[in-house]
């Protein structure tokens, strides 16, 4: 695969300094997950920040409890 062609996301805004840190790093675009929560682990609503389409998406996360995050933004 062309990693060139690859975007490093954060599932969620806390993660976003972190994201771009790699990105930077790597010389690669970056996206953010906006997501709103009503309780903790319940996610509301999820928003793309930045644009995957067609390429290949990495996820960075610092932890994962239920990985509910993931297998939403993965949907995205």
């Amino acid at each position: 695969p062309d990693f060139k062609n690859a975007v490093i996301v954060s599932p969620d805004a806390g993660g976003a300094k972190r994201v771009t840190s790699i990105a930077d790093r790597l010389n690669i675009d970056f996206a953010l997950i906006h997501k709103e929560r009503k309780r903790a682990n319940e996610i509301d609503s999820m928003v793309l920040v930045g644009d995957v389409t067609k390429r290949i998406a990495i996820l960075v996360d610092d932890m994962a409890d239920t990985c509910g995050t993931f297998e939403c933004a993965s949907q995205k």
